[in-house]
């Protein structure tokens, strides 16, 4: 029997969208629950959990339920389950934020061998990569 899933998310969420990448990766059919939009739902999260940190996956099977919180966690769970030997897209894992941390470190050493302006852009740089690295799956996701 194929558990009910739901997913207590929002929209603008790096992690959400990483598990929301994998669900439609292999195409589930998964209730989404956005706790900004719908206050009962974040109610139901922080009367389980003690809190609202998303994502969260819920799993119904029969007369038990379970949250599950932590998306690498979600996206491990979800190709254990119904990936049927399939491996998450890239966006789905950790690679962007290992990536992002990678890239912004080399742009730091890079700033403090080279002097003048550019300097101060490879600061700039390293700033951004390693403060945005968890964004990646937002700004290349596909719409619609």
């Amino acid at each position: 029997m194929f558990p009910r899933l739901s997913l207590y998310m929002f929209e603008g969420c790096a992690y959400c969208e990483r598990v929301r990448l994998a669900i439609r990766h292999l195409d589930l059919a998964v209730d989404e629950r956005d706790i900004r939009s719908e206050p009962d739902h974040a109610e139901a999260l922080i009367e389980a959990l003690g809190n609202s940190a998303v994502p969260v996956l819920r799993i119904e099977d029969g007369d038990t339920a379970r949250l599950m919180p932590e998306s690498a966690d979600i996206v491990r769970y979800l190709y254990a389950e119904f990936g049927e030997g399939r491996r998450p897209p890239l966006l789905a894992t950790d690679a962007p934020q290992a990536i992002g941390g990678i890239l912004a470190l080399l742009l730091f050493v890079l700033s403090l061998v080279i002097d003048g302006p550019t300097r101060l852009i490879l600061l700039g740089g390293a700033a951004f990569a390693y403060t945005s690295r968890s964004n990646l799956a937002l700004w290349i996701r596909p719409r619609g």
